[in-house]
């Protein structure tokens, strides 16, 4: 496969080992990334997403300091006493990529903390329709420390492919850009 690879990426993220051979963009902050996302896939030729990021559910909407004042908070809080952070939900970008673009292919990633199979593709099914993506990893936190976790390839048709790798499930993805 010699597809042009775009990889986004946070600032902490480490980058592949072969991230040489891709355009490597890094995003700050969850707003940024929309951005970034949106121009490329409504602005270029893109065949495929894939979605792994494991994006905040919540960003502060405010800080409020002791005395009530609403904080900058770009500059840097005051140390006296703790403010109260309030919180909104962030946006779920996936849920947008197929409105910007929906003749991409969408591979999302569903991620939960239960291991109970029949709750995991419940749930990834539901994301999957949500986010009108074309597949669906699903897994369970386990699989955040250690390669021999199942994983579990849902697609939009109803099938559902089980893995037991992660560098099995890697191939999964990979053939699945291939096949389609």
């Amino acid at each position: 496969m010699g597809a042009d690879v775009i990889y986004l990426h946070g600032y902490f993220s480490k980058l592949p080992t072969n991230h040489q051979k891709m355009r490597v963009i890094q995003f700050e902050g969850i707003q940024d990334l929309s951005d970034k996302i949106q121009t490329i896939v409504k602005g270029e030729p893109i065949y495929a997403v894939i979605m792994t990021a494991a994006i905040s559910d919540w960003v502060v909407d405010k800080i409020i300091g002791s005395n009530g004042e609403i904080i900058n908070n770009l500059g840097k809080i005051p140390s006296e006493s703790p403010p109260i952070i309030h919180f909104k939900k962030a946006p779920k970008l996936i849920s947008e990529i197929k409105h910007w673009n929906p003749d991409v292919l969408l591979v999302g990633f569903k991620l939960e903390h239960s291991v109970d199979v029949d709750y995991l593709l419940d749930r990834s099914k539901q994301r999957m329709e949500t986010w009108r993506a074309d597949y669906v990893v699903a897994n369970s936190t386990g699989s955040l420390y250690s390669d021999a976790t199942s994983h579990y390839v849902l697609s939009k048709d109803g099938s559902v492919q089980t893995i037991s790798k992660k560098s099995e499930t890697a191939h999964a993805v990979i053939h699945i850009l291939d096949s389609n």
